[in-house]
Parts: structure tokens; sequence; C-alpha cells
């Protein structure tokens, strides 16, 4: 039976090198535009990662802005620090709005639920690994 979950653990691992991790276009994504400047995105989009993406060490949240302030990138390492579980990519449309893409790599808390929660983390400052807010699929029209 131990060998049975370490051959497991593996082919998993494998599996995760194999299809790269959170890709934009390619993985569930989400993309928008907001009134708030790089920086705060990328604080915001770091306390919602580090609230709701890191299980433990293991798992580590590393992001940076760049040296210019017009962009800034938030990861969620896998165990061998190749494979970005979610990420959060931003873009400065001016000083004091953003473009912002989010993507997942579509299992466990890293799944399609996860982006409605960063999106609203991002806009509101508050960290909830649970989207409260109706988003535009959930309205019901009357």
């Amino acid at each position: 039976m131990k060998m049975v979950c370490k051959v497991f653990v593996i082919i998993a691992a494998l599996w995760l090198v194999g299809c790269g991790g959170a890709v934009p276009g390619k993985s569930p994504t989400l993309e928008f535009r907001i009134n708030h400047s790089v920086q705060v995105v990328f604080d915001r989009a770091m306390a919602q990662a580090k609230y709701c993406w890191s299980t433990d060490a293991r798992l580590p949240i590393v992001g940076s802005v760049a040296a210019n302030g017009r962009t800034a990138e938030v990861r969620s390492m896998g165990q061998f620090g190749r494979i970005a579980y979610g990420r959060v990519d931003v873009e400065a449309v001016d000083a004091k709005s953003s473009f912002v893409s989010i993507a997942v790599i579509g299992v466990d808390e890293w799944n399609e639920s996860a982006l409605p929660a960063m999106k609203d983390a991002i806009e509101f400052g508050v960290p909830s690994c649970t989207a409260y807010f109706p988003t535009e699929k959930t309205v019901i029209n009357k």
C-alpha cells in the first residue's frame, strides 16, 4: 500500500509538471479592468493569495512589482517551485487604473471559484476564499 501511494504521488507530480500550471487563456481565467493602481491591486492580491492559496510553507506565495510600477505579478507556486497553481498579472492602464488577469490551475483551492473570490478581494480589499457578491453569471433577470 505504501508503494502504491508513492507511485501515485510521483505520477501526480509528473502530470502537474507536464501541464505547465496556470496559464492565462488555457486555464480558468478571469480578466477585468479596475479603478485601482498597480500597487493597490498587488497588495490586495498578495493578501488574498496568502489567505486562500497558500496551504503551508511548501506552497509559497511570491510576487513583485516592476521597478517602473507599471506591472506586477503574484504567484502561488507548487511544491517544486516551477508551477504556478494560481497567478495574478497586473498592468497599468493609467496612474489610477489597472488591467488584471487571474488564472488558476483548476483544482482544489485553485479552482474556478477562486477567480471571483480574488476579484472581490482586489476590488473591495477584504480577503475571503468565497465570493459573496453576485457575478454576471448568477444575476437572475425577471
